[in-house]
């Protein structure tokens, strides 16, 4: 009799270890567990699942599964549901799927998806395993853009650089029509315009390939405020007559080391993402300063010391 109340004692630790060690994972895996009859209506609601959905176990446990979900998902649950204990019919279960999920307050992410039945006492059971992809599918997508730029830049880099070498033999072909054209005015005044545009494509070749990352930076020291009032007008019709330009400029602003080239794409990056960001037009201010560096900024750059001046550029 001792014997089989051992070995009935032994049973119940080993069960009440075995629960211990379910609760733990549980409790610390990221994915969120669930487990729903074969009428849809949740059964257990893991501490994963809460936080991913945001719903308490006890809002969920009882409820049809379909409120977690958007549509179409939630229109077609129970309709794929019957059809799978009808006929087998598998398009999830054993298979797996990426679908998206709504959460307690509206939201909606993407996640995967995995289900598997079980068979508990006579009552078909089903677990999903859910595995939240927002953060991947950010990734992929910051890798998918930083390809698309690449290729960008490479076809840039190569139109600009044939641009650039059309430019060369215009520009010198014009520099020795120079000593031959008639003394009248007009044709010097025609030649000088050509030699003026020619100097602006070439302007604009060496932009391109500072794009393109196939010219090496040219630092020089410059007048801020002079950068910002060339471009402007050049800002104007790239941004079009809905988006209203004005500039405020710091008198006093220090001189500035940089690459001129890399300073007016920046420039005009910061001014193209202002112009997106107001769809039905709008004013856009471009403002330069004198800003001092502190400890938190220069923590948080590279080769950057505190104490030291900077000289900003501010888009709003």
């Amino acid at each position: 009799m001792s014997d089989e109340k051992g070995a009935l004692e032994a049973a119940k630790n080993a069960l009440r270890l075995s629960e211990e060690r379910l609760r733990s994972v549980l409790a610390t895996t990221p994915d969120g567990i669930i487990t729903i009859n074969a009428r849809g209506i949740v059964d257990s609601f893991s501490p994963s699942a809460e936080r991913l959905f945001g719903y308490r176990a006890d809002e969920v446990i009882g409820q049809n599964v379909k409120i977690l979900m958007p549509e179409p998902y939630k229109a077609e649950h129970d309709q794929y549901l019957s059809r799978y204990l009808s006929s087998g019919e598998k398009k999830i279960i054993g298979i797996g799927r990426q679908v998206e999920a709504r959460r307690k307050d509206g939201s909606v992410f993407p996640m995967n998806l995995a289900v598997d039945e079980i068979n508990s006492q006579g009552e078909r059971l089903f677990t999903g395993i859910i595995h939240d992809v927002t953060d991947q599918m950010a990734r992929e997508e910051e890798l998918r853009q930083a390809q698309k730029m690449e290729a960008v830049g490479q076809l840039t880099g190569g139109v600009a650089h044939d641009f650039n070498n059309l430019l060369t033999v215009i520009m010198g072909n014009l520099e020795m029509l120079e000593p031959r054209l008639p003394d009248d005015g007009l044709s010097g005044t025609l030649l000088q315009e050509a030699m003026e545009a020619a100097e602006l494509g070439a302007q604009l070749a060496a932009r391109m390939l500072a794009f393109a990352r196939r010219q090496p930076l040219e630092p020089k020291v410059i007048n801020l405020n002079d950068l910002v009032r060339e471009m402007t007008e050049m800002l104007q019709r790239s941004l079009g007559e809905s988006i209203e330009i004005s500039t405020v400029l710091e008198k006093n602003l220090h001189r500035t080391k940089a690459d001129p080239t890399q300073l007016q794409n920046a420039l005009l990056n910061l001014c193209i993402n202002a112009r997106d960001a107001m769809p039905k037009g709008g004013k856009l201010s471009i403002e330069t300063a004198n800003t001092g560096i502190d400890e938190d900024y220069a923590k948080s750059r590279v080769e950057v010391r505190p104490g030291g001046l900077c000289h900003a550029v501010r888009v709003g």
